[in-house]
């Protein structure tokens, strides 16, 4: 009869419970579907309800566990019974309380260490456990003091080891689960994830995020990086879209006619380029020149970013090769293999193109080779855009030419130009780069609540000529544009900017999305330029600083 006459609270209390797991399981594993009680109650009836519900269950529960301690007297039913509450929240990365978990594992082992003695020894049994018990929690307590939970780090044969058996049974298409992932790993394998493949630019309206992490990453590098994925080369007015395989075809050949043809993600490259990967041309040149300078070395998990893309910071060493679980694609990016979540790779921190850096001599005739293919495929602007970037081109000459100008940039610029001879083409595609940077930040406002551009309208002239307001998006769509209408090669890059502790160790939130520019710099390769203004202050390419690292290997 009181159990009747609670019935409408039990049924509060198990929507609550069903509401709260839902979305704990959709914030740990990354996912969408989200709910919530559609009655607007007040939290204390959902916690009151909630509340009663747990207690009503642990009756029976509490009855099922003193049959099993005090009657059956037996460790395998106490164990069974209790094991699937923390085993629930550990499936999904989630660590439960601390001293419950703890309370549980003391009982485990005193129960553990009871059984051994037997039912026919009682009096055995009582002096066991009254040794055991305290031993059992002095032990706990010590293990809790000696590794408290807030500032614990697994060792680093922990973390490769789990990595290394992750990464293998993926491999060997177990079709556990399924989804997005650490634990949607298995039931595919052996080729490329796919990418999105294409930045939908007429959907770009108020930023919205959840704040749930996208990558983990750990790490040599110490302060800001950008982790890049996605490389646009194509602008149709609305969106962004990588090069047409067919645009590589001279790069990366179909092959010999009776051959199989070399589908484009391959590392097999035509003699051209004589088996050098584009990406890696400003580590090698800055490693040439500079010998004695320290590797750094990335570790990154995506557990909820596009599965398409590795996210890797600027200037790779790691080479076609030498990479485990993922591979070049064409000159744009690093695919994922098929579920492989976890990738370790190699970089050379802290590359300047204004170093004086040079490519190896061997590796020189394959990027003038790649130059050719860059200014060929990497300046094309739409008809559509030309007024409008003519406008802004004019309007940045006509503060130049007035004498008067106060912008930082433009003053550097000019003095470059005005010098007797220009022998550094690099420095003024970078100088030109701070100009079209400096532009955007004087005619246009940073907004994240930016609406969606009207769906007639080309999304760059829009963003210059009628709104002068956006994000990142915005700022570098028509940072390429400018750019390339300058002469300068240019292309859309997106993936995400974290700023690593001095543990090395940052979870990446879907709040650090971003967008920026990458411009091509002759004999040394893609350089990143920041063009958003609340992002500005540092080069991408060379913000962050390393630890030491031992020489790498292939990984």
């Amino acid at each position: 009869w009181g159990l009747w006459r609670l019935w409408d609270y039990l049924v509060l209390g198990e929507i609550t419970l069903r509401c709260s797991v839902v979305n704990t399981f959709c914030t740990s594993l990354q996912l969408d579907g989200f709910i919530q009680p559609i009655a607007e109650l007040p939290d204390e009836v959902w916690a009151l309800s909630a509340t009663l519900l747990v207690l009503a269950a642990a009756l029976p529960l509490s009855l099922l566990l003193g049959l099993a301690i005090l009657r059956a007297r037996s460790f395998w039913f106490t164990f069974w019974v209790t094991f699937p509450f923390p085993l629930a929240p550990i499936c999904i990365s989630v660590t439960p309380a601390w001293l419950p978990l703890m309370a549980l594992v003391l009982a485990w082992s005193v129960l553990g260490l009871t059984s051994l003695v037997g039912r026919r020894d009682r009096k055995g049994s009582a002096r066991l456990t009254l040794l055991a018990l305290p031993a059992a929690a002095l032990l706990l307590a010590l293990l809790t003091a000696a590794m408290p939970q807030d500032r614990y780090q697994r060792p680093v044969w922990a973390d490769n080891a789990l990595d290394s058996f992750t990464n293998w049974a993926a491999r060997q298409n177990f079709a556990l689960f399924e989804g997005n992932g650490p634990f949607g790993l298995f039931g595919g394998g052996g080729g490329l994830a796919n990418a999105d493949g294409e930045v939908d630019l007429s959907k770009a309206g108020p930023l919205r995020f959840s704040g749930r992490t996208v990558l983990k990453v750990e790490t040599d590098l110490r302060g800001r990086i950008y982790l890049r994925g996605f490389s646009g080369a194509v602008y149709d007015g609305g969106s962004w879209a990588p090069l047409p395989d067919e645009a590589y075809s001279q790069l990366f050949p179909d092959g010999e006619e009776g051959e199989e043809a070399i589908p484009s993600y391959s590392s097999v490259y035509h003699p051209t380029l004589d088996g050098y990967q584009p990406m890696n041309f400003p580590a090698l040149a800055d490693r040439e020149t500079f010998p004695a300078k320290d590797y750094a070395k990335i570790t990154v998990r995506n557990v909820g970013a596009d599965p398409g893309y590795v996210y890797t910071p600027y200037h790779i060493l790691s080479q076609p090769k030498e990479l485990a679980g993922a591979s070049f694609v064409n000159d744009s990016y690093i695919a994922r293999m098929e579920d492989v979540w976890t990738h370790t790779l190699y970089i050379q921190p802290g590359c300047d193109p204004l170093s004086g850096a040079r490519l190896p001599e061997e590796a020189e005739g394959a990027e003038r080779n790649y130059s050719y293919f860059v200014y060929t495929n990497y300046m094309d602007v739409p008809e559509e855009s030309w007024a409008a970037l003519d406008r802004a081109v004019q309007e940045i000459s006509a503060e130049m030419m007035s004498g008067d100008t106060e912008v930082p940039a433009y003053q550097r610029y000019m003095q470059m130009m005005n010098s007797t001879s220009v022998s550094n083409w690099g420095q003024v595609h970078l100088l030109m780069a701070d100009v079209v940077a400096a532009y955007l930040n004087e005619t246009a406002e940073y907004n994240p609540d930016t609406p969606v551009t009207p769906e007639w309208e080309d999304f760059v002239s829009y963003f210059l000529t009628e709104s002068h307001e956006g994000y990142c998006m915005h700022f570098a769509s028509a940072a390429t544009l400018m750019l390339r209408y300058l002469g300068v090669p240019a292309r859309y890059v997106a993936g995400y900017v974290a700023n690593v502790p001095s543990s090395g160790k940052v979870d990446v939130p879907d709040s650090a999305a971003h967008a920026w520019v990458e411009i091509y710099l002759d004999g040394y390769g893609w350089e990143p330029i920041e063009v958003t203004p609340a992002y500005e202050g540092g080069r991408p390419g060379y913000t962050a600083t390393a630890e030491v690292t031992p020489t790498p290997t292939a990984t």
